[in-house]
């Protein structure tokens, strides 16, 4: 075995950063990397050093280890339920049940079936469909199978599969249904490591019959299981599994997260058990702490948003494990109306949610609100304003200028008790103790509206590159519109900073990724030779909390050369504007700013698809605006009305006297009929812009901006 070298630079940070590391894989990584790196590589086979600082007492552990434990510890108690039909016969639906003891078992069988398949070691699973419980067992069966997990959003088009199938060399792919196996099957022959793809919500069996030349790859999800149940190689299997998990190493590569590609290709973010543990540690720590998790079952969480995204992951996925709380599976129509119903049934203990989710709640609270008569919203206006008081009351710190006011504390509780809680109530979120948001930034008129319903949502900054969230958030230390403070383990720095504190936002620490999967280049770019890796954002830190100012991809830069970040400016106009859906400012190499706006409007619940109907907001909006506004119905009818127009312009005015300087203005603007959606390609799986994409569409539209003439 090759030696070494101790005179290494490599090998002497190691010793002083008191990395964990295997002799083997030491050795390993030093002649696959020329003893040059120690923080990242692009291959799946390659354990890295895990960094120890001073002071940090989470124990190295796999994930199969934390599943078992909890098993151990409550094997009787609910691990995760879900509403359905338990039988075709069923007329309706009832919850069914999974203890952590039923669970491990069926983790295990997917785990003894892969083998089965002849599926190898450290081989890719890819994973799509809506959330559900064979959705989670299929992520731990992966893993117990020392394969590694990767999921893949329902949004995704056909080619957008291909792609993820074919980079992550997949062996077995899970989907949900017909729907999603279509995206696969005429394409089968072009992804020669595909051994079987596993149906786990419709008949299999007819699916043989559709796909009769491919029904030799095509499983049912009880028919795959059952592979596990061989008479003749039970006890052979199971030993098998047993082996695979006494195998894994903390340090081992086991989830590949696809990011979603605003800018180009989806990168295979490579998480290892260490990284994605140590982060929901910190995490739970802090649960711990701040709100009393506890670790006896009772603590609740529903799972609605994407598993193929690592904020969903953690939440729905690691923190009930690590945590030992229920994960409770929503309709798969959740966000086109069935949330709440499943939110009330369930009454969650904790609730995160991405931006829009809070926005849409907004939106059919105050449309419900609107319609209530005018004692119910003075009643209602008067608990608010001292819910909201006493929020800003909590801040122990504030922006120059801002004032504390005194906490109304005897009439907060009055409006807590007899007004706000029967919101909560309605909405299903009574008993839950925090209320959070992460992946995409928030309006401030939102966050002070649900704070004003004592629901204050807490903004959480990470990224899939560091395994999860890296703030965290203290009612002891609270500044309102910042992402809280850098969580206790995650040291931050700001690179480049401008005369405003203003630079990279950049991290250090044992949750940050492997690196990105067979993207050598890319995943150098991202770390520096500190070992901090480049987030890509623009920030800040004062009094020791975070601010976002923006992306560095998405900086405008004028003709006259100056430097803007377009999200500052985008969320101004949206407080300003209750009926703008999006808006995208423009400028790069102009001499100005123009702005594409859309209107808020009704979705078709089937597709996602944006109609041309005014949702109910914006209609409420324009009969306050404009004479006889009831007639005006569709976005066109919106676009060519005057009113309208000098309501945009008014709301654009407001927005530049806000600005720090004048080059911040928008000048020239325009509303275009289809607002963006995932389905039109201008949005993410996880509903961030694609501001390249929605440029060139509009491209014509923005020139005769531009070339219209002199203002």
């Amino acid at each position: 075995m090759s030696k070494v070298n101790k005179s290494n630079e490599t090998y002497k940070l190691a010793q002083k950063e008191h990395i964990i590391l295997s002799k083997e894989a030491m050795v390993k990584n030093f002649n696959i990397h020329q003893g040059k790196n120690l923080y990242w590589t692009d291959d799946t086979n390659v354990e890295l050093p895990i960094i120890i600082h001073e002071g940090d007492n989470f124990p190295l552990k796999t994930i199969p280890e934390v599943f078992k434990e909890v098993v151990k510890k409550t094997p009787h108690a609910v691990s995760m339920k879900v509403k359905r039909k338990k039988n075709h016969k069923d007329s309706k639906e009832s919850y069914i049940e999974w203890t952590w003891k039923q669970y491990h078992k069926e983790v295990t069988s997917f785990a003894a079936a892969l083998i089965k398949l002849g599926t190898k070691e450290r081989a890719v699973v890819n994973i799509i469909g809506f959330n559900a419980p064979e959705w989670a067992i299929a992520f731990f069966g992966t893993i117990f199978a020392n394969c590694i997990v990767s999921g893949v959003y329902t949004t995704n088009t056909q080619e957008a599969c291909f792609y993820q199938a074919d980079h992550s060399e997949a062996e077995i792919l899970v989907v949900e249904n017909e729907e999603h196996l279509k995206k696969y099957i005429t394409i089968i022959d072009k992804l020669p490591n595909v051994r079987g793809i596993i149906v786990y919500d419709d008949d299999a069996s007819k699916l043989r019959e559709k796909y009769s030349d491919k029904k030799n790859i095509i499983l049912g999800w009880a028919e795959f299981l059952g592979l596990s149940e061989d008479y003749n190689e039970k006890k052979k299997l199971k030993k098998a599994v047993l082996t695979r998990v006494e195998k894994q190493r903390p340090g081992n590569c086991c989830n590949i997260v696809y990011t979603s590609g605003t800018t180009g290709p989806p990168k295979g973010v490579m998480l290892s058990h260490d990284n994605m543990l140590y982060n929901m540690s910190l995490t739970l720590r802090q649960l711990q702490t701040e709100i009393g998790w506890s670790d006896d079952g009772s603590e609740r969480v529903v799972s609605y948003l994407p598993l193929s995204h690592s904020a969903a992951q953690c939440t729905d996925l690691l923190l009930p494990m690590i945590g030992h709380s229920a994960l409770i599976f929503a309709k798969p129509d959740a966000l086109q109306g069935s949330l709440v119903e499943t939110l009330k049934d369930v009454r969650p203990t904790l609730f995160f949610a991405v931006p829009r989710v809070w926005e849409k709640f907004e939106e059919k609270l105050k449309e419900i609100g609107d319609k209530s008569g005018s004692f119910a919203q003075s009643l209602s206006g008067w608990a608010k304003d001292k819910a909201y008081r006493h929020y800003k009351s909590l801040q122990t710190h504030l922006r120059e200028g801002e004032t504390k006011p005194e906490d109304p504390s005897i009439q907060y509780f009055i409006a807590k008790h007899v007004i706000l809680n029967r919101i909560k109530s309605a909405m299903g979120l009574d008993q839950a103790r925090i209320y959070a948001f992460a992946a995409a930034p928030m309006n401030k008129r939102t966050q002070e509206y649900f704070g004003s319903l004592d629901m204050p949502p807490l903004s959480i900054f990470g990224m899939t590159e560091s395994s999860g969230a890296v703030t965290t958030w203290s009612w002891s230390r609270l500044k309102m519109f910042t992402c809280g403070e850098p969580i206790k383990g995650i040291k931050f720095k700001i690179d480049k900073p401008d005369e405003k504190g203003i630079g990279e936002i950049c991290m250090k620490g044992r949750c940050m990724f492997l690196g990105y999967y067979k993207n050598a280049q890319a995943t150098q770019d991202m770390y520096d030779d500190q070992g901090y890796i480049h987030s890509g954002d623009l920030g800040s830190l004062h009094d020791g909390f975070l601010e976002i100012t923006g992306r560095i991809k998405e900086l405008i830069i004028t003709a006259g050369g100056e430097n803007i970040a377009p999200i500052q400016i985008e969320h101004v106009f949206q407080e300003q504007c209750p009926m703008c859906a999006n808006i995208m400012v423009v400028g790069d190499d102009r001499k100005f700013l123009s702005a594409i706006i859309t209107l808020k409007c009704v979705v078709d619940i089937k597709n996602n698809k944006p109609s041309h109907i005014l949702s109910e907001e914006c209609k409420i909006h324009i009969r306050n605006l404009v004479k006889n506004g009831e007639n005006l119905k569709t976005i066109e009818d919106a676009i060519n009305n005057p009113d309208i127009k000098k309501y945009i312009q008014d709301c654009i005015d407001v927005t530049n006297s806000k600005a720090i300087s004048r080059a911040q203005h928008i000048r020239k603007w325009i509303i275009v009929p289809d607002d963006f959606s995932i389905c039109g390609g201008e949005l993410t799986p996880s509903l961030k812009m694609k501001r390249k994409v929605i440029e060139a569409k509009y491209q014509n539209d923005i020139d005769q901006l531009y070339n219209e003439g002199k203002l």
